[in-house]
């Protein structure tokens, strides 16, 4: 759901279409009655990477759609029951590595972004662990 439906569908959307299909040409037309194209800061602030443009159309167009979507599945497989089976079904084999049950959430989070699973080892007890 999340590989393909959010991140190509849905990213696509609020990158593509929202972001870099109003945003961004309104906050240049904006820029651009201040500031000269060819000068510093237009570039520094509406250009190709700019403060302005580049910054929102990612965090908001990119990232935040991917984490919205990835937290709401995680806490429908999590209220559904699936996330502590799953722990209770490996907590033996990664006892064999010190680590209990709780610690397969990350590690299924690190298969599709490091941030995240770097975000969810707080889940785990100890500093070993973590």
């Amino acid at each position: 759901m999340i590989g393909v439906w959010v991140a190509g569908d849905v990213v696509g959307v609020t990158e593509e279409t929202i972001m870099a299909g109003y945003y961004e040409p309104f906050i240049r037309s904006i820029v651009l009655k201040f500031f000269n194209e060819s000068s510093f800061m237009y570039r520094l602030l509406a250009g190709e990477f700019g403060i302005m443009t580049l910054t929102p159309t990612y965090v908001i167009g990119l990232l935040m759609p991917l984490v919205i979507a990835f937290y709401f599945f995680m806490s429908i497989m999590e209220d559904s029951g699936y996330l502590p089976r799953i722990a209770a079904l490996v907590d033996r084999i990664l006892s064999f590595f010190g680590l209990n049950g709780r610690a397969i959430i990350p590690i299924i989070l690190g298969f599709g972004c490091i941030t995240m699973a770097t975000i969810t080892t707080r889940l785990l007890g100890t500093k070993r662990e973590k």
